[in-house]
């Protein structure tokens, strides 16, 4: 770990050119791993805000936005608690030695919980980061303590007498000068300035249905973030670089997007740049050399002469809006039994494994699998509404539409998948209300001339037919009906795989026998029915390097900012919810923990589930995972 004078010292000589901010993206450690290792110019990876408790935060819709680049969030201070983060990053540490400085964020309502978190956090971070900013918080927490500068002193007095770590206070725009907060923050002891948190709030009006769009219960408000807040966060740098004087560290964050923006953070008065939501609209597997292009970009850059925005990170944004709804009507709905098909009248350009999420005003959103494109078609599963945890408010309130009323839809998200080699046989195993993503991934492969066998397992006849009728049109399809618990699909492919020749016989006398095509396993549908099936797959000599698994993780943004999806090092609301087998082993991911979306459920990541089964007869029955038919 790095030393008080280490992490001052590097931050005052700008050894460190950039930052993350606190929640936004590496809020697990899997992807602060990621940003570690992949991307060298961000020097201080910063944590989500932990809490003593856990906290569930808000239900989504937890982002909008308002027009390009400008966002609003009310993600609710969502975190897993003290004790569960300290297993979290302490895991992390364990594993390897980080490179950047790690920062880990703190929020509390009073100066014993942030002792209490400063001491519970005293062996793992480098830096803190006390949240005196968050303007849609609960009342007590965030901006409740940053507008007055009377309250920063005797937080940081507190903070200070109980660890040695360096502390920066993030402050928020929401007071009469912060200046005066960041001289109180400085004059009780806090070593650095973070500025600024997110402005406003305010409630964020859709358009089409002039319906407001967070689900925050605090007034359904939420924190302005990105382009719009730019101008307001260099005015707030500039007035804490006078009010502190130039030798207190400043971390700089508020609408950065490219390195035009960069330069007037720094000419502001920022030592370090923090990275923000300008990460919606950069996809994950390109981040590394976005920040390499803004990087590149100040390093050419002429001092006190501004760069035009045709710059090399430029190339990597996204131009265009990532969480714009669109009002559909619906045009169409099936049902048998639990099941619901709604067609919708129009269509999206979506590929294979994309997802959209459907939006009902006043309800909520959740994310689903795109079934069909024109017209655009989803399957819903109704679920048990438990009006405690709001568990099932969604697909209730969808399982009630009816033809001609109406629904906002925002995507598709997620990448496509690899059409792969010609030498590929492409098996897809679907199981329960997986089924629905068959059609396109069938038709894609189809179309890009591989041969294709589907096998599917449906829980009863009801659910069969359904699939039959309004899903599996074209598709060919060996499909079975769950046996007495028992999933019998598995069962019949895995006597088909075992059964297979070598090599397939010669039409005719003579004729040299091809080589059997090189298996590819794309598995869909509840965790244990994918597990159970990648054991048959690697069993049946398949390479897990050929298994893949479509990882329901827990999306709510969709747009890579909250990082609630992340699988290991990957954001799948971005890049997509198949990963293979070997990824899995690799990254020792214990799948049963993925699928834990209460905070407080929250587990230290284990060993990979499916290296080893049961025999067949003990398979447990399909049972669906909680969000089953979204993509993430």
């Amino acid at each position: 770990m790095n030393t008080k004078e280490d992490v001052i010292n590097a931050i005052r000589n700008r050894r460190i050119r950039f930052a993350t901010v606190s929640g936004v993206m590496t809020t697990k450690p899997g992807i602060i791993d990621w940003v570690d290792r992949k991307i060298p110019e961000i020097g201080i990876i910063t944590t989500k805000s932990y809490q003593v408790l856990p906290n569930p935060g808000n239900s989504e819709p937890i982002i909008v936005e308002d027009r390009y680049g400008c966002f609003g969030n009310a993600v609710g201070l969502r975190n897993p608690g003290m004790n569960e983060g300290i297993l979290e990053l302490s895991g992390l540490r364990r594993r390897r030695s980080l490179r950047a400085i790690l920062n880990v964020s703190l929020s509390a309502s009073n100066p014993e919980d942030f002792i209490t978190l400063v001491t519970g956090f005293g062996d793992i971070a480098d830096m803190f980061e006390l949240n005196f900013s968050c303007p849609h918080a609960a009342p007590g927490f965030g901006s409740s303590i940053g507008a007055h500068p009377a309250l920063v002193s005797e937080y940081v007095t507190a903070v200070r007498a109980a660890t040695e770590r360096p502390l920066f206070v993030k402050l928020t725009p929401n007071t009469e000068d912060i200046g005066f907060a960041a001289e109180a923050a400085v004059s009780a002891g806090a070593d650095g300035i973070s500025a600024i948190n997110t402005a406003g709030p305010e409630v964020y009006y859709e358009p089409v249905t002039g319906e407001p769009v967070l689900s925050n219960p605090n007034g359904r408000k939420g924190g302005k973030s990105g382009i719009w807040i730019r101008e307001t966060a260099l005015q707030c740098v500039s007035r804490v670089r006078t009010a502190v004087g130039n030798g207190v560290p400043i971390i700089g964050m508020g609408g950065v997007f490219t390195t035009e923006d960069v330069q007037r953070m720094t000419a502001a008065g920022a030592d370090v740049i923090g990275l923000g939501s300008v990460f919606a609209q950069v996809t994950q597997s390109n981040i590394p050399e976005f920040v390499k292009g803004l990087t590149h970009g100040m390093e050419r850059s002429v001092p006190g002469i501004l760069r035009p925005r045709c710059s090399d990170e430029v190339a990597y944004l996204n131009r265009k809006r990532v969480a714009r709804y669109k009002p559909y009507q619906v045009e169409a709905v099936g049902e048998e039994g639990d099941l619901r098909v709604i067609s919708l009248r129009g269509k999206m350009h979506a590929e294979p494994s994309q997802y959209a999420f459907l939006w009902i005003p006043g309800t909520g959103e959740k994310p689903f699998s795109i079934v069909k494109t024109d017209p655009l078609t989803f399957v819903i599963r109704k679920r048990e509404h438990d009006p405690g945890s709001g568990k099932g408010l969604v697909s209730n309130a969808l399982f009630n539409l009816l033809p001609g009323d109406s629904i906002m839809v925002r995507g598709p998200y997620g990448k496509g998948i690899s059409p792969g080699s010609r030498e590929d046989k492409i098996f897809l195993v679907a199981g329960g209300t997986g089924t629905v993503v068959i059609p396109l991934l069938y038709r894609y492969f189809v179309n890009m001339g591989r041969e294709v066998e589907v096998w599917i397992g449906t829980r009863d006849a009801a659910d069969k037919k359904l699939m039959q009728r309004w899903v599996l049109q074209h598709v060919q399809a060996n499909i079975f009906i769950d046996d007495n618990g028992v999933c019998k699909v598995l069962k019949e492919m895995e006597k088909k795989l075992h059964s297979s020749p070598d090599a397939r016989q010669p039409a005719f006398p003579g004729e040299a026998a091809a080589p059997l095509k090189k298996p590819v396993f794309f598995n869909i549908g509840p965790l244990p029915f994918m597990e159970h099936a990648a054991a048959i797959e690697r069993e049946a000599g398949a390479s897990p390097k050929s298994i893949y698994l479509s990882l329901e993780t827990n999306t709510m943004c969709g747009i890579g900012l909250c990082g609630e999806c992340a699988c290991g090092d990957t954001l799948t609301c971005q890049e997509g919810t198949f990963l293979s087998l070997a990824y899995l082993e690799h990254h020792e991911i214990d799948l049963g923990n993925l699928y834990h979306t209460h905070p407080s459920t929250m587990k230290p990541a284990g060993t990979v589930q499916g290296a080893g089964r049961e025999p067949l007869k003990q398979a447990p029955p399909v049972k669906e995972p909680t969000a089953p038919v979204s993509a993430t």
